[in-house]
């Protein structure tokens, strides 16, 4: 299974919720998140290995990357957090679609501390709406202790297209009708 993520020209911040494999022949460098470390990843030849966790991404153009992985994406992202900044996110290969933040263990999540990468600034912003979490990117969220948080697609995301609505957890609903 695959899905594709849009990379602006510059750094990107993308979230991989399933080891998998990345492939992009205008990446730069790529660093993973690890306990406050950055480790830069060896990109000899695409496709390369990724596991879970949050990448910062260098392109040379913006773009797109492939990220292939073996297992059905979940329906809800349950995420093992510590105390302190944490980075978070989803998969999704319906870019259009949000999902809710919220905790598991009570009140870890402290307040006004959502920030999401903004590549047209380098720089992050603060995010308020905890129920507009977009697919694919990667979030910073700072917690008062160790614990889980969750992240549940949102039941509103109804796409119309020509094959029916889609649902963002790939049900489709075939409408007929006919003309008189």
């Amino acid at each position: 299974q695959s899905l594709t993520i849009n990379l602006n020209d510059g750094m990107n911040l993308i979230y991989i919720t399933k080891n998998g494999s990345l492939t992009n022949d205008n990446i730069e460098f790529i660093h993973k998140y690890d306990n406050n470390m950055f480790p830069s990843l060896s990109i000899l030849s695409s496709p390369f290995d990724v596991s879970i966790g949050s990448y910062f991404i260098k392109t040379s153009s913006s773009s797109y990357i492939t990220y292939e992985y073996s297992e059905e994406l979940s329906s809800v992202f349950n995420i093992d957090v510590s105390i302190g900044w944490n980075m978070i996110g989803w998969n999704s290969d319906d870019s259009d679609s949000r999902a809710t933040l919220t905790s598991i263990t009570a009140n870890i999540i402290e307040s006004n501390t959502l920030h999401q990468y903004d590549s047209s600034n380098n720089s992050f912003k603060l995010i308020s709406d905890y129920s507009d979490i977009k697919p694919n990117i990667g979030y910073w969220v700072k917690c008062t202790g160790p614990g889980q948080i969750s992240i549940t697609p949102n039941s509103s995301n109804l796409k119309l297209s020509d094959e029916g609505i889609k649902i963002t957890n790939d049900t489709t609903i075939k409408m007929n009708s006919t003309i008189n």
